[in-house]
């Protein structure tokens, strides 16, 4: 090896890692000292990360999922993969007098294929949230390669696919790729590159072929690949699934199966919650839960049936929901699979802490953040060509509705009395009533939906580092420019329509009263969209609350 040897992504480096958690140029040795050069996710010396070190004979050197050993002076690749494991694992949630996971030890191996299975309620998905970081344990740890799973070295380590999608439908599968790619990938990443890795993660699930279509159009099976595709380009070790072929044929089914065990066969660790059976037989092996979070086996698909002693796997859950068998029988085959996931992580104690010191991952700066978010913000707009047209539409629908309700004169220096013995003049407060009010609507009904649509994608991205502020504002600032255009329509239309008396400034100031007045309807339907459960609530309660503010502001009920 050269002296000094210069480590990265890019071709010119001495030690070429093709990753994208590898920066271009991420890190020197010369001498033994090895030293970070500002990259993106850290340099970690035995699961510590490090700006610089010396090192010393045998430890291992993590950059990206690579890792490598220091021997007699220089770096040895020994390959990538990640290993989960858990100790003691209990879960209990709020309010509850049971546990919903006790004492759980599991250790998987890299490469591993693992289905998690057993009946509704036994703690599948609680299980998986908790070895995929998203859920704290009551007690007990969660570990990668023998560390503690928090560590900085393990933040881009992780691929998560939900049941919601986590990619947005509105947008081609190629420009929504490019978007996630800008996410994962390393600042500085040239935009040949993106378009490099985009292609190439669309090529691994078969879908190179839908990269022009919108995902709105795609098949169940080709969306679930699609948000397969969107991990496989952060370039994880592992791979957590929630029910990826829930609502699919058995032809589809089998093909993400298949797209999944490939996955395991290139080193990744795959572990998946399913309750379709047909293709299980794909899986390296299976931990079947009972009720009430018992391990009940522990094994390879092959041989599961054999152990219940029953002909298929459906007959497996009519056991497992069966109180008296499962008392005499279940219990024993719990105690049994426990001592063998407690003989599999005996002699496997971490070997690392976090080091509250250490250099944290940079990531996106807030800045950049900020403007892919809003990039994304205006491209979602527009591709959304329907809701496009009623947000151009809904101002000067208004507007025309207004002119037509009050007479051209409302405004006129000679006032002539109507048929109800009243001058128009004294309707003017009412027009401006109205003004106020449409731009409340406009604000609290282009919002509602705003953080509800998106939750799945948002909790998706927190964990690849978004920052919720930087995430509000670039909602807030998306919808504020809406709310220029829509306000500027709706007065613009009413003043085309019937005169109105004011000078340039006048006019401003009301537009002004009228925008904000339009920030405030956006802030109250934020506020709902991140309060209720689903669009349709939050359509349903902000019409409510507008109604009520509408009734209480005294301009119709004295």
């Amino acid at each position: 090896m050269s002296n000094p040897l210069l480590i990265g992504r890019d071709q010119s480096c001495d030690l070429v890692l093709d990753s994208p958690l590898v920066s271009r140029f991420h890190a020197q040795l010369e001498d033994g000292r090895l030293e970070d050069l500002k990259s993106a996710n850290g340099t970690f010396v035995d699961g510590v990360g490090v700006q610089v070190a010396q090192l010393q004979d045998k430890q291992t050197v993590t950059i990206g999922p690579y890792h490598l050993k220091f021997e007699e002076g220089a770096l040895r690749f020994k390959g990538r993969g990640l290993e989960v494991s858990c100790r003691g694992l209990s879960f209990r949630p709020p309010g509850f007098q049971s546990d919903l996971l006790k004492d759980i030890n599991l250790r998987i191996k890299p490469g591993t294929f693992l289905a998690l299975v057993g009946t509704s309620g036994a703690g599948k998905s609680t299980l998986m949230k908790i070895l995929a970081g998203l859920v704290s344990p009551s007690s007990g740890e969660v570990l990668y390669n023998r560390r503690p799973r928090s560590s900085p070295e393990f933040r881009r380590s992780v691929g998560w696919v939900p049941q919601d999608e986590i990619v947005h439908a509105h947008l081609t599968v190629e420009t929504a790729l490019g978007f996630s790619a800008k996410l994962r990938l390393p600042p500085g990443t040239s935009n040949t590159e993106i378009n490099r890795r985009v292609h190439y993660a669309a090529e691994q699930v078969t879908l190179s072929h839908r990269l022009q279509n919108k995902i709105l159009w795609l098949s169940g099976g080709e969306r679930k690949r699609v948000a397969l595709a969107a991990e496989e380009l952060g370039d994880p070790d592992v791979f957590f699934l929630d029910e990826p072929t829930s609502g699919l044929d058995p032809g589809l089914e089998k093909e993400i199966m298949l797209s999944l065990r490939d996955l395991a066969r290139r080193g990744r660790t795959v572990i998946l919650i399913t309750h379709a059976t047909d293709n299980i037989l794909l899986c390296d092996r299976l931990l079947f839960l009972a009720p009430g979070g018992h391990p009940v086996y522990s094994g390879p698909p092959s041989e599961a049936t054999e152990t219940f002693g029953v002909t298929d796997f459906a007959e497996i859950y009519r056991l497992l929901t069966n109180p008296a068998w499962f008392n005499e029988h279940g219990l024993k085959m719990s105690e049994a699979t426990r001592a063998r996931l407690n003989e599999e992580i005996k002699d496997k104690a971490p070997t690392g802490s976090l080091d509250p010191k250490r250099p944290q991952n940079r990531g996106i700066s807030p800045l950049l953040q900020l403007r892919l978010l809003l990039k994304r913000e205006m491209v979602l707009t527009y591709s959304d060509k329907s809701n496009l047209k009623l947000l151009l539409l809904q101002a000067p629908v208004i507007g025309l509705i207004l002119g037509q309700l009050f007479p051209a004169g409302l405004f006129a220096d000679s006032q002539v009395m109507d048929a109800r013995g009243s001058y128009p003049l004294l309707d003017s407060p009412t027009l401006l009533f109205m003004l106020v009010v449409s731009s409340l609507f406009f604000g609290a009904i282009n919002s509602c939906r705003e953080f509800v649509k998106e939750r799945s994608i948002f909790r998706r991205e927190r964990l690849l580092g978004v920052r919720p502020e930087t995430y509000l504002l670039s909602k807030l600032l998306t919808l504020s420019l809406k709310g220029l255009l829509s306000v500027l329509a709706l007065m613009m239309t009413v003043a085309y329509l019937i005169p109105l008396p004011w000078t340039g400034l006048e006019f401003g100031q009301a537009f002004l009263f009228c925008w904000t007045t339009y920030l405030g309807g956006v802030g109250l339907g934020l506020c709902l969209s991140a309060l209720v459960g689903n669009s349709e609530q939050a359509s349903t309660l902000v019409t409510v609350i507008l109604i009520l503010q509408l009734v209480m502001s005294g301009a119709f009920i004295p």
